[in-house]
């Protein structure tokens, strides 16, 4: 997904080249009060939203998504009802 923002932001077509980046993707992903451009690097975002997830696994929080997967699953083993991709991250 971040290779067709980057084509996007840079020359609005599917794929772009070193020759048409004027700032290196690094730069652009960077917070601005860090003089960055701000625009957010989504592997980066998804990986801290599944370890999020996996915290709420582990804590004693009230989630609904943890209740859920601790009903269908013995989380330590990963024995009982894992099958589906929504395991695949585990």
């Amino acid at each position: 997904m971040d290779t067709h923002r980057r084509a996007f932001i840079w020359s609005r077509e599917e794929k772009a080249n070193g020759a048409v980046c004027m700032v290196a993707w690094d730069k652009v992903a960077t917070p601005q009060h860090c003089d960055g451009l701000g625009i957010q690097n989504l592997r980066a975002q998804n990986q801290f939203l599944l370890l999020k997830l996996v915290h709420r696994l582990h804590s004693s929080t009230d989630s609904a998504w943890a209740s859920w997967a601790h009903e269908h699953a013995d989380i330590p083993t990963m024995n009982g009802d894992t099958s589906g991709v929504h395991w695949d991250v585990l």
